[in-house]
């Protein structure tokens, strides 16, 4: 099998800040749960849905026509043991291949697109987690830069296809 190399010299630039990992996973659980209280109408809910399973396929489909691993550095010594505890959760959690695009970026791109339409207030906020985790999969140093920009794409493309054919 062959592997994609996604690497470029802004891969290099962007520092590794373990102390991100606070924005990697807890902000993607939160911005699902804001969906399921943010979002009152069945409709929007429900394209909501389509748009996350959408990006997923997507997602699935690209990790098979592009495989790749990013080669994740080990933690360093001097970081705070909390953030080192939560970054080896998530490392023996989520698998360092699979990389292009972030589905955790399109997923939760996706998730915070249909809750800004349901509620301005509720949908900011998740747009600034879903910005946060987006930082956070490059200075966690799980993901290239281009993963994060795919992911961005297909979360925009999936939601805009959920809601092709919805009311403004």
């Amino acid at each position: 099998r062959r592997e994609f190399d996604f690497f470029t010299p802004l891969d290099d630039f962007i520092p590794y800040w373990p102390w991100t990992v606070w924005c990697y996973f807890p902000f993607y659980v939160i911005i699902f749960n804001l969906m399921a209280i943010a979002i009152p109408h069945r409709d929007t809910f429900f394209r909501t849905l389509r748009s996350i399973a959408l990006a997923f396929v997507v997602c699935c489909i690209s990790f098979i026509a592009f495989p790749s691993t990013f080669p994740i550095p080990p933690i360093p010594a001097s970081t705070h043991p909390w953030n080192a505890d939560l970054l080896t959760f998530i490392r023996q959690a989520d698998v360092p291949n699979n990389t292009f695009p972030s589905s955790h970026v399109a997923l939760s791109l996706a998730c915070a697109l249909g809750v800004f339409r349901a509620s301005k207030r509720w949908g900011a906020f998740a747009l600034f987690l879903a910005a946060c985790l987006a930082v956070s999969i490059v200075t966690t140093k799980h993901h290239y830069v281009i993963d994060g920009f795919a992911g961005l794409a297909v979360g925009y493309a999936a939601y805009r296809a959920a809601f092709w054919t919805a009311r403004a």
